[in-house]
């Protein structure tokens, strides 16, 4: 036969209400300041103390909660509470004050203005805010998921899988700069912007480049915040022609521009003659050399481009090349301007981004790659001789 106990062995659980609490444990805490702490828990409820409200009296006991720092306690604990699985620790007894809780919590903690309803609360931890005013939200996405939310609606080609990884495979949150996708969100949301510097994409929601020269004059907050994370934004917004003189200025160079394109498309056929007359083409060349060093194929290269630039009668595949005379022998460095060419039957576009020619030996070419990486990022930065440089890209239309 079972035996049935007796109701009275039975253990009738019930909540104990706050008062119970307080009464017992607490008395040598002010009562209003008790009830101030308690209230603070997210999960206080109908005058029972909720799950961190133990956690917040020890705090205050240990003098390690502030009156005037009370007031965080609710956010951050809301923030523990939601997303404790995606935390390093999902005990909260293992932080010793708010400010300790708040370093594991920041990115999932609600602003004021910010629902908690919203589907922008429940990709907290997806994305990264780093700027906020009146008009505008600075957004870093981590995720897809964060890029398709704030993107939505958007002619942005980073709301699919492949081009956010191309977009977002180098940044870095912790240390934002120009490798980063920024999405510039306003409050009425076609008024949102992209950015991407390493790739100079400055797009409007709808997918259209955007001046962001207008942009950030007109914005000079956000200015400001790209210009703390950004060495320097003048490349940006400044044409290269523009901007070269005042870049080599500030190093110490004397730089000549040649902005006719013809140079260049000369230039181009004397180092595809160069290269023919070796049993090679461009592409061959370009196709082997991975680092980017192509003297061996161009020899002699840098005299004949400086004889071509002379004025000296030069010939390629036959024909004369001859340019009017633009050599100074005066100036540190000549940039001689981009020209682009069209293969229609490869379906490729051929050309190059413009030449370097460098005629001070103490000019460092790296301060010329980064340079032309600027204004020229899908471009690879190729050495033809000694001081012989040039910018050359094989792109499919």
């Amino acid at each position: 036969m079972k035996h049935i106990k007796p109701y009275s062995k039975f253990q009738i659980l019930e909540k104990k209400t706050s008062e119970f609490i307080y009464s017992k444990y607490y008395q040598d805490i002010d009562k209003d300041m008790y009830d101030k702490i308690t209230q603070a828990d997210p999960t206080y409820k109908n005058d029972v103390n909720g799950k961190y409200s133990k956690w917040l009296l020890n705090l205050y006991k240990s003098n390690n909660l502030r009156l005037e720092d009370l007031y965080k306690a609710t956010p951050y604990l809301k923030a523990f509470n939601d997303f404790k699985y995606k935390l390093p620790s999902n005990d909260i007894f293992n932080y010793k004050s708010l400010a300790e809780l708040f370093k594991d919590v920041s990115e999932y903690v609600v602003s004021d203005d910010e629902n908690l309803h919203t589907d922008e609360y429940k990709i907290k931890g997806q994305y990264r805010e780093v700027f906020r005013n009146d008009k505008y939200r600075i957004i870093i996405p981590k995720t897809l998921e964060a890029s398709k939310y704030f993107g939505k609606g958007s002619g942005w080609c980073t709301i699919n899988t492949d081009d956010f990884e191309k977009y977002t495979k180098n940044q870095k949150l912790d240390k934002p700069d120009e490798n980063c996708l920024f999405i510039i969100k306003s409050k009425d949301n076609t008024h949102s912007k992209q950015f991407h510097f390493k790739e100079r994409q400055f797009m409007d929601f709808y997918d259209y480049p955007i001046d962001i020269g207008v942009f950030l004059n007109d914005n000079a907050d956000i200015k400001n915040y790209f210009s703390s994370i950004i060495n320097d934004l003048r490349p940006y917004y400044m044409d290269f022609n523009e901007f070269i003189p005042i870049f080599f200025k500030e190093n110490n160079i004397n730089v000549k521009i040649i902005p006719n394109k013809i140079y260049s498309k000369k230039v181009s056929y004397l180092l595809e003659e160069i290269a023919e007359s070796n049993n090679s083409t461009f592409w061959d060349i370009f196709q082997k050399n991975n680092n980017y060093d192509c003297s061996e194929d161009f020899p002699n290269s840098y005299k004949n481009v400086k004889e071509l630039l002379e004025g000296k009668t030069k010939y390629a595949f036959g024909d004369s090349i001859k340019v009017d005379a633009v050599y100074d022998p005066n100036v540190d460095l000549i940039i001689i301007e981009p020209e682009t060419l069209k293969n229609p039957e490869i379906g490729t576009f051929v050309g190059n981004a413009g030449f370097y020619l460098i005629n001070n030996e103490n000019i460092d070419s790296k301060l010329i790659k980064k340079l032309s990486y600027l204004y020229f990022p899908n471009t690879i930065f190729y050495k033809y001789d000694n001081g012989l440089y040039g910018n050359e890209f094989f792109s499919s239309f």
